[in-house]
């Protein structure tokens, strides 16, 4: 769901007087909107990691890039994906040298994406440890036309699979704005994903 960012500071970061209501993140009660170029970069990265995968199995880098692509997803279901090794990098390196967004979405969706993908990544690594080739091919496979589908179209997957399971979910169970509905997004400290 896109946020309107309202007036934009020469930082790329939204004016100090822009306020609007949002949910904090359980861990890190920071502003839950992100940058949407942030996960078609995670999304082209890992399309490059899953391809080097699948090339290389069965064989020790293969093993050794789905473990790492297994832990990229782990931290992106857990923690969200600015959190995640591959949103760290935007956020460092790629978002500071862009305008700013024209809108920013919810990091909901695209955690739950990060999971379906931690999901496809455990499975291809049991595959690779029972020595089934063909599994890690499937497996992988499928996280990779995920991806795909994200960095070159824009077309989050597991997100869409996300807003579909949430249609079924009662308003009661979803959680609740924090108590301080108003945030202000004058940081000091500089860019979000």
């Amino acid at each position: 769901m896109p946020v309107s960012l309202g007036e934009i500071n020469s930082v790329g970061m939204p004016d100090t007087k822009f306020r609007f209501s949002t949910i904090l993140h359980p861990f890190f009660r920071e502003v839950l909107v992100i940058d949407p170029r942030g996960t078609r970069f995670s999304a082209a990265i890992t399309v490059v990691v899953l391809a080097l995968v699948i090339l290389t199995t069965p064989g020790a880098v293969a093993t050794v890039l789905l473990s790492l692509q297994t832990l990229v997803f782990a931290f992106g279901a857990i923690l969200g994906p600015s959190h995640q090794p591959y949103g760290w990098l935007f956020k460092k390196l790629v978002r500071p040298r862009l305008k700013a967004p024209a809108h920013m979405e919810e990091p909901l969706p695209p955690q739950f994406a990060q999971a379906v993908g931690l999901g496809f990544a455990l499975a291809a690594s049991i595959s690779m440890l029972l020595g089934w080739t063909l599994g890690v091919y499937i497996f992988a496979g499928f996280a990779l036309f995920a991806a795909a589908l994200n960095a070159v179209f824009g077309f989050c997957l597991g997100c869409e699979i996300y807003l579909r399971i949430r249609r079924f979910i009662p308003a009661a169970a979803i959680p609740a704005p924090a108590n301080d509905p108003i945030i202000d997004l004058s940081d000091p400290t500089g860019s979000r994903v």
